[in-house]
């Protein structure tokens, strides 16, 4: 690396100067070149110097090699642009500038070696450039066609009867074709001039097409569906059998106290077969089974319920309570299709 350097001549030799720094008395020896010529003894010049100074065992050799004005900053910076183009630049500010002056003799055989490095590292960059572009437009076009595919797999159904997502059903209820419900769009008011079974808003649902294996279980499920609800049906039938049979039997009354006062009777003991719960706004109704009889209870606690219909003690109002003398095949009927809840 260059610097500058301010030397007091006092000596011309074959090979250097010799003379000393300014305010120093030990030797400083300068390489005579062609900058050197019109330098003379006595003299103090201030020049721009490669430093060459070296230590040994002996103490420290002052040598300094004089070099044109400019030389140390294009030095400089051509180290800057090496590193830029290490890095895979084409271009920096370290670049422009070195390729923009006038090379000194010395930086020659580095500059056109730099000149190559920048030429390949265009060339790179150009096919950098040129493969993003390629990716960027691939990338776009399959973004456009998924929205195309979306547009082409898309209903408009009301918010309150949005499909299950992820399980093949059937892409209308009168379709032979199965598909997979994905993902559920954005929710928007329902135009005016169309009615969706009352709903106030709608939104898109997409899917997609379903597999055979899909369409084989969602056959599956549907027959498995279609044979639950006949179950289901056929238990609520017997369940209604069953309340119109208990309901037809005894309607134990309440004990009238003085001042028409009405105390209800105890909830009965017995195996709990629930039909729908009860809860705090008075509703629910179950069976009870014990060794005597069968009771019906139903909540009758509700507002705007005929509490005066009570005759069954419970934390509310009250409920209606009916009985049956117990038979084992009634009773088998009813464990037949309510599970025995608990046991007072």
């Amino acid at each position: 690396m260059s610097k500058k350097c301010t030397i007091v001549l006092t000596k011309k030799g074959r090979k250097y100067w010799s003379g000393h720094f300014e305010s120093k008395t030990y030797n400083v020896n300068v390489i005579i070149n062609d900058l050197t010529a019109n330098w003379a003894p006595g003299q103090t010049v201030t020049f721009e110097a490669n430093d060459l100074t070296t230590n040994n065992g002996y103490g420290t050799k002052f040598l300094y090699e004089p070099v044109p004005n400019g030389y140390g900053e294009f030095e400089r910076y051509i180290g800057y642009a090496e590193q830029d183009v290490k890095r895979g630049y084409d271009h920096s500010n370290a670049i422009i500038t070195i390729l923009s002056q006038k090379c000194p003799e010395p930086f020659k055989d580095r500059v056109n070696d730099l000149k190559k490095k920048i030429e390949k590292n265009r060339i790179n960059a150009l096919k950098a450039r040129e493969e993003q572009r390629i990716e960027w437009a691939k990338e776009k076009q399959e973004r456009d066609n998924k929205r195309h595919e979306a547009k082409s797999h898309r209903v408009i159904r009301g918010t309150g009867e949005l499909p299950q997502l992820n399980i093949p059903l059937r892409l209308s209820r009168n379709s032979e074709d199965f598909v997979i419900y994905t993902d559920y769009g954005k929710q928007f008011p329902c135009p005016e001039e169309e009615d969706w079974r009352g709903y106030d808003y709608v939104c898109y649902v997409y899917y997609r097409e379903a597999t055979p294996e899909e369409t084989e279980q969602g056959k599956r499920l549907e027959t498995e569906k279609a044979e639950a609800e006949i179950i289901k049906k056929e238990k609520q039938k017997e369940i209604r059998a069953l309340k119109e049979l208990v309901e037809a039997g005894e309607y134990p009354n309440p004990e009238i106290l003085e001042n028409e006062r009405v105390r209800l009777l105890e909830y009965p003991t017995g195996d709990n077969f629930v039909i729908t719960p009860f809860n705090l706004y008075g509703s629910g109704e179950e069976f009870v089974i014990n060794s005597n009889y069968i009771w019906l209870i139903q909540n009758n606690g509700a507002d705007g319920d005929n509490w005066s219909w009570n005759n069954i003690r419970t934390g509310g109002a009250g409920a209606i309570g009916h009985r049956v003398p117990y038979n084992e095949s009634t009773a088998n009927r009813i464990k037949a299709v309510l599970p025995a809840n608990h046991k007072n």
